[in-house]
């Protein structure tokens, strides 16, 4: 069975490939939405996104019944990276885009029980002063049964 932690990470590269220029969409990034990826990036794979998955917090609780579920928060970081002389009219165009994908289904198909955005951060390359990105930060809430994760 496949962890629900990853379940849920594909489901947000899944949704991010979306992000194709049309449709409500205004970048195209289906074919550059990573996992995880080392940020090295050719100027050929710009606009680009990358999806990192980070610190979790638990909490037990018991629902009704007799199985104990602890409720996880799973902080992601949705990393956004343009180049070019429009880069940060681009980089509010793919806020704008992902948050859109991500707003069709908070739940992920039933992986988790809420999406929350926490925050953007922009920032910006100071030697080159054409490449910035914008870190679209999100908690996902999920349960699984204590001590598994699935």
């Amino acid at each position: 069975m496949a962890l629900k932690r990853q379940q849920i990470i594909d489901a947000i590269v899944t949704r991010l490939k979306l992000i194709n220029g049309a449709g409500g969409y205004y970048l195209n990034l289906n074919s550059r939405v990573y996992d995880n990826r080392v940020p090295e990036y050719a100027d050929n794979e710009i606009p680009a996104v990358n999806i990192t998955d980070g610190d979790e917090e638990s909490n037990q609780e018991l629902l009704a019944g007799s199985v104990n579920y602890w409720y996880r928060d799973l902080n992601i970081g949705i990393t956004l990276i343009v180049n070019g002389t429009l880069a940060a009219a681009d980089v509010r165009k793919g806020i704008a885009d992902i948050q859109l994908a991500i707003s069709t289904d908070l739940k992920w198909s039933a992986l988790a029980i809420d999406t929350i955005w926490t925050g953007t951060t922009i920032d910006r390359n100071q030697e080159e002063k054409k490449i910035m990105s914008a870190t679209v930060n999100i908690t996902v809430r999920y349960s699984t049964t204590e001590w598994l994760e699935s």
